[in-house]
């Protein structure tokens, strides 16, 4: 079990930058050639073509591609407190993990705009469930005078995840075909993995066992 709340904290602001990395994933991307091809809706150029003058989705259409993120992580936050107070502080980050892996497949599969939006929903979901507990987690684990540097860790994840996804799909946009977009999207389920699998090593909240009555843990 590990005991350090430094790793402690290392671990658990994964969940800080996943938020970090579908920002930077779709920003990067709507930019370029093969997405605004892939999905294209004219008037220039033709659906699943390499032309140099696509038009990209309609403004409409991006924006909901856009806005599901934030719509999902909504209705995160809002199911978060229940989760935790059912099944624990660590449960639920991993639960997150697991919802933010199956939206990263969709969205890395997505052959058409609403699989690309429900995937970037299904993601945005484990944002609100991560940014919601992985503070109080940490916070609860930490002693008090280390509170504020823990929590603080959270926001600091998020910005590192926006510059590692920037770079992973500025490299990737070198790529042919989907694989530009595609594989920065497959990428970003790693993180949730080691996150998922990190958490099994890590004490529950003792405030939350406390509240369970379990004492003795």
């Amino acid at each position: 079990m590990i005991t350090n709340i430094y790793i402690i904290t290392a671990i658990s602001v994964i969940g800080g930058m996943l938020f970090g990395f579908d920002l930077s994933s779709m920003s990067a991307i709507m930019g370029t050639n093969r997405y605004k091809c892939y999905f294209n809706q004219g008037p220039h150029g033709f659906p699943f073509d390499d032309s140099p003058d696509c038009s990209g989705p309609k403004s409409l259409i991006q924006g909901g591609i856009t806005a599901s993120m934030p719509g999902g992580s909504f209705i995160g936050a809002l199911v978060s407190g229940l989760l935790t107070d059912m099944f624990g502080r660590k449960l639920s980050i991993q639960i997150g993990s697991v919802i933010w892996i199956i939206g990263s497949v969709i969205s890395c599969a997505a052959q058409s705009f609403p699989m690309l939006i429900v995937g970037r929903f299904i993601n945005g979901v484990c944002v609100g469930i991560c940014s919601a507990q992985v503070p109080v987690y940490v916070a609860e684990l930490a002693p008090a005078h280390m509170r504020g540097l823990v929590v603080g860790t959270q926001q600091w994840a998020i910005t590192w995840g926006i510059l590692i996804m920037f770079y992973i799909s500025y490299g990737c946009s070198f790529l042919t075909g989907t694989a530009a977009f595609r594989t920065p999207w497959a990428l970003q389920m790693i993180p949730a993995i080691f996150l998922f699998g990190g958490i099994f090593w890590m004490p529950e909240s003792p405030r939350w066992l406390a509240k369970k009555d379990r004492w003795d843990e």
